[in-house]
């Protein structure tokens, strides 16, 4: 945890920017880095990846 992590949906492989766990509360962080403006496209990405981790990697923690 704590760099770029990789993960597998389907045929797709998406990249999360940061993943990190937090011991105290038990939970995941996921950190998209971006520069430049905001677009909208970037609450989609980072939900996306939000799930994934919920889905894939919550109870295997």
């Amino acid at each position: 945890m704590g760099r770029q992590h990789r993960l597998e949906v389907g045929e797709e492989t998406l990249n999360v920017d940061l993943l990190l766990f937090s011991y105290t509360q038990l939970r995941f962080v996921v950190v998209e880095l971006k520069m430049g403006c905001f677009s909208p496209s970037y609450l989609g990405q980072l939900g996306t990846y939000v799930a994934v981790v919920d889905d894939r990697l919550r109870d295997h923690a």
